[in-house]
């Protein structure tokens, strides 16, 4: 649950930046041109936790493939495995868990790797949750 929180806060960060971007461009617009821009640019790193990493990284690298490696999910893998694959390659005495913990802890990934439609769900739902908490405060204020 905590790396979903985490990439939740990382992806209305950028979804920010790049809604300043757009507006100091001059160009108005609907809030979803910013939610696209920000779910498929670069993200500070990979939101899954270490086992289940390794239970695929490593079924990937012995050539045995993984279910939905077509999702985006799945897309996430085999990225991380090619980047386990160039380290291990670059030095032959680490060994896969050492290399998967290098590119999990150090290693941005080239997306959120989210739909629109998942990057537009986070957005509005932690909008109105960010409008409910404030709205309580409020209320306990009054109190």
């Amino acid at each position: 649950m905590e790396f979903i929180e985490i990439r939740n806060r990382d992806l209305m960060r950028k979804i920010d930046e790049e809604k300043r971007k757009i507006l100091s461009n001059g160009i108005i617009t609907t809030i979803d041109l910013a939610i696209r821009a920000a779910a498929q640019a670069p993200a500070p790193g990979y939101y899954v936790s270490f086992d289940h990493a390794r239970r695929c990284v490593g079924a990937l690298l012995r050539g045995v493939g993984i279910a939905n490696s077509r999702s985006r999910r799945g897309q996430m893998m085999v990225e991380i495995s090619e980047k386990c694959r160039r380290l291990l390659d670059t030095d032959p005495d680490l060994k896969i868990g050492d290399a998967l913990a290098r590119v999990l802890t150090s290693e941005s990934a080239s997306s959120f790797f989210l739909s629109f439609a998942q990057a537009r769900n986070i957005y509005f739902n932690s909008r109105r949750a960010a409008r409910l908490r404030k709205h309580r405060l409020r209320q306990r204020r009054l109190f």
